[in-house]
């Protein structure tokens, strides 16, 4: 067995969730409760499937509804994008219709939102559009579009093409169980930690499970690995099943994200009754919450490249249509070795599980609100989007800042201030007055670093 590594070098990923919401009891789901997927053992029927037709002209979206429903389809309508992604936060939606002229959030963007929190597996999206649009079709294709039917609608076309994705979807259904007995181990809960992994050291205890070093028993020449652990003590089963399917989604999205220097990889998933495990590799490193706690208020210059950093990483989860939702200090490692970046170690997995578990038990959406400023406000309303991955690490360099009146150059104390503003904006309460998108966020930050390091050079070399 491989000695004991000193606490200073190892890797604790610290999630500041501080209070568990009480168990719920089994009457605890509401009767508006959107219904979960069925079994891939019982493929759905037309009338259990749930199509959501968006339009904002009446009309269109009323005959389009009728003529799917005399199709066996359960249908609801919705007239704009913000209503549309509104009811899919809210509802088992199995497709969308989706038009792409719109007032308001149109077509093209009401998709790039979906695709932000939905595979094209997952929520495959139509998109309508008039005849003489083939821009708008090949941005909505790139950007994730399942296909496109023209208006006016052929009926026996769109029924073709909606039958034909729905059953794609069901396969994926398939695939992501068969995906969850190949990556779930099942363990007995007594011998977890004297039979397939040794604990060596508990690092951090949170609300819902823990963090900690193992040694895995059954490759005893591997290196050490790094468990995050995750329990919802309930008794309820619906709810532990609901948890289980959330837990698989999170897999199968994560084993997608293509291999980069600064993302820790994934291993597996083990389950041990209600009790789920997420193997990391390890990395001798210290995280950066207990960096930033242990060492003096940062300049901001020093403020603006460690943020650039971290958007950067958070960029890379956003090329592959992936939010985070919740990138505290405590996600991110700083490697032991000085000449290696920033790592991403904690991908979010509790607080989207927590987050979505909100939207069907009102106990969690409880929780998530006592949370405070320390959570994006949108979460505890079960919504993501890639501007949220702003919000905490603006609140966590504002908090890290040091005090504009430790400037005496008037001119760095002005850059000060505009610094500050910078962390506020990316940490504002409503997301639309955060910056409009990650790119403007990191660009943001990156010129302040640049004008920042030009004045302290100057200041240097007077």
């Amino acid at each position: 067995m491989p000695a004991a590594v000193p606490a200073e070098q190892r890797v604790a990923a610290a999630t500041p969730m501080v209070k568990a919401p009480t168990a719920p009891s089994p009457e605890a789901s509401s009767p508006t409760t959107p219904s979960r997927p069925q079994s891939p053992a019982q493929p759905p029927q037309p009338s259990s499937l749930k199509l959501l037709v968006v339009d904002d002209i009446e009309a269109n979206r009323d005959m389009l509804g009728r003529r799917l429903q005399r199709k066996g389809y359960d249908v609801v309508l919705a007239e704009s994008g913000e209503a549309a992604l509104e009811l899919i936060a809210t509802t088992e939606i199995a497709l969308v219709l989706l038009d792409i002229m719109m007032p308001g959030i149109g077509g093209i963007e009401t998709l790039k939102r979906i695709r932000q929190t939905y595979s094209q597996e997952q929520l495959p999206v139509i998109m309508a559009t008039a005849k003489d649009t083939s821009d708008n079709i090949v941005e909505a294709l790139e950007l994730g579009a399942n296909d496109y039917i023209t208006k006016p609608i052929d009926l026996p076309v769109a029924l073709a093409r909606i039958q034909s994705h729905l059953k794609t979807r069901e396969a994926s259904v398939i695939a992501r169980q068969q995906l969850l007995e190949s990556t779930v181990v099942a363990a007995p809960q007594p011998t977890f930690w004297e039979e397939r992994f040794r604990l060596v050291e508990v690092l951090n205890k949170h609300a819902f499970g823990q963090t900690a070093i193992a040694q895995d028993l059954q490759e005893p020449d591997t290196p050490l690995r790094l468990i995050h652990t995750f329990r919802l003590d309930t008794n309820n089963a619906e709810i532990l099943q609901t948890v289980q399917a959330l837990f698989l989604a999170e897999m199968t999205t994560l084993k997608q994200l293509a291999p980069h220097s600064q993302l820790l990889p994934i291993l597996s998933l083990l389950q041990d009754s209600e009790v789920f495990h997420v193997v990391h590799e390890y990395m001798e490193g210290t995280v950066l919450s207990a960096v930033l706690e242990s060492s003096p208020p940062l300049s901001p210059r020093m403020a603006c490249k460690s943020a650039d950093e971290l958007l950067t990483i958070l960029d890379v989860l956003h090329q592959a249509n992936f939010v985070h939702g919740h990138p505290h200090s405590g996600c991110f490692l700083q490697p032991k070795e000085k000449t290696q970046k920033v790592i991403l170690m904690d991908y979010g997995i509790i607080p989207r599980i927590l987050s979505k578990l909100s939207l069907q038990y009102p106990q969690y959406q409880t929780f998530l609100q006592e949370q405070g400023d320390a959570i994006a406000p949108e979460i505890s309303a079960g919504h993501f989007q890639a501007e949220t991955d702003q919000y905490v690490i603006g609140k966590t360099f504002s908090q890290a800042l040091q005090s504009p009146e430790s400037e005496s150059n008037p001119q760095l104390a002005e850059l000060h201030r505009q610094t500050a503003q910078i962390f506020a904006t990316m940490g504002h309460s409503d997301l639309q007055a955060r910056y409009p998108s990650m790119y403007d966020a990191n660009r943001a930050v990156r010129n302040q670093w640049h004008q920042l390091w030009k004045i302290e050079l100057a200041n240097k070399l007077e």
